[in-house]
């Protein structure tokens, strides 16, 4: 298995001038996930991946391991280390759905160790969010030192208006529950892009009115609130 998926993963020679022939070249870094070294996972997603690139032997480990997996054909892999060589290799990785209610992280480090006793180490950090992937309504964000902490989904509609659409990617099976007067068209569905059509009855109250549906999957519920406003006639009056 080992050498099957060091076979499948690109390798790249780097040409290096060095005076003394017999010193090696390390490097050891991340791909992926980019940026700050942090990955952002939604609730109902259960997989994930690491792409790094080395020129030793590796060993990964995971802290908070008791939701994260790391296969074990891939916790230590043999590099060969051919001169002037860096190896890229992709591990995939699979989570436990977030049924916390809480944000949560876990660590997946990657330690080399090379042939004249030269270490480096790297670390990967998995945030995973305990609501759904909604994007229509878009999220209201709560952070706390640049971090997220809870989001919020609510949509203002018209007194007149009788149609809306939910988006939103799903990572499993979903269902989606029937509200007062907002009705989605399609209560269950799978895996992919998403989008469902409301059907929003008019608000023929003299005041404004809330509604709330309820998607639902992996063990996790995300709330979307409606505020609908007074129709303009009735503001008129």
């Amino acid at each position: 298995m080992k050498k099957l998926l060091l076979a499948v993963v690109a390798s790249l020679a780097v040409l290096l001038t060095s005076c003394n022939k017999e010193s090696y070249y390390h490097s050891l870094g991340l791909v992926y996930p980019t940026g700050y070294q942090v990955a952002y996972l939604f609730a109902d997603q259960t997989f994930d991946s690491l792409y790094f690139y080395s020129t030793d032997n590796t060993r990964l480990s995971a802290y908070n391991d008791t939701w994260v997996t790391i296969p074990d054909s891939m916790k230590n892999l043999t590099i060969p280390n051919y001169y002037r060589t860096i190896f890229y290799v992709w591990v995939p990785l699979t989570f436990e759905p977030n049924t916390t209610g809480k944000p949560r992280s876990a660590q997946v480090t990657i330690q080399s160790e090379g042939e004249d006793k030269w270490n480096q180490t790297t670390t990967a950090t998995y945030y995973q969010l305990p609501w759904h992937n909604v994007y229509r309504p878009a999220p209201a964000f709560k952070y706390e030192d640049s971090t997220i902490t809870g989001a919020t989904f609510k949509a203002t509609l018209k007194g007149e208006q009788i149609s809306d659409t939910l988006e939103f990617y799903a990572y499993a099976n979903w269902t989606l529950s029937d509200g007062t007067f907002v009705h989605p068209k399609v209560n269950a569905g799978g895996e992919g892009v998403q989008k469902v059509p409301l059907d929003v009855e008019l608000n023929d109250s003299q005041a404004e009115r809330t509604d709330q549906i309820v998607l639902t999957g992996k063990g996790v519920s995300t709330p979307i609130q409606f505020i609908q406003e007074i129709k303009k006639e009735e503001i008129a009056q």
